[in-house]
């Protein structure tokens, strides 16, 4: 369960940008770690395997999602350079995810459920930062 201190920054593979798109993202969050999540079916609630972080108060943390055809791995780095990366969870593999797809960046605040849920309500008065650098698409 998350609460409204959570906030969310990720890196995420979206299929369209319907709001109820299939989506794979590696996240940092502020309370419950990194999470590889995905959403298989459009319309369905994402599913997540977290990572606990070695230390929840080191940052700078690197992220990293690697897509090989419809199968897509997420890595975390917490060492400075972010040379030293660890698989989170298990691959997800999404048959038929298109082969051009939106990747881009996610930052929510979190209230109740993520931004990134079909059902998400809007925090209208909640904000969240984030910094991101370093970004390589490739």
């Amino acid at each position: 369960t998350r609460d409204s201190t959570t906030r969310q920054a990720a890196l995420m593979f979206r299929e369209s940008l319907d709001q109820d798109a299939r989506f794979v993202m590696m996240d940092l969050t502020s309370g419950n770690g990194a999470e590889l999540q995905s959403r298989s079916k459009a319309s369905d609630l994402a599913v997540q395997t977290d990572a606990a972080l070695s230390d929840p108060s080191l940052r700078p943390v690197w992220l990293r999602v690697v897509r090989k055809g419809d199968t897509f791995t997420g890595f975390i780095a917490e060492d400075a350079a972010g040379q030293t990366f660890r698989q989170v969870g298990t691959p997800v593999t999404i048959t038929g995810f298109a082969s051009q797809a939106f990747v881009g960046l996610g930052l929510s605040p979190q209230t109740g459920f993520s931004a990134f849920y079909p059902a998400a309500l809007p925090a209208p008065n909640e904000l969240a930062t984030a910094t991101f650098d370093n970004l390589t698409v490739k």
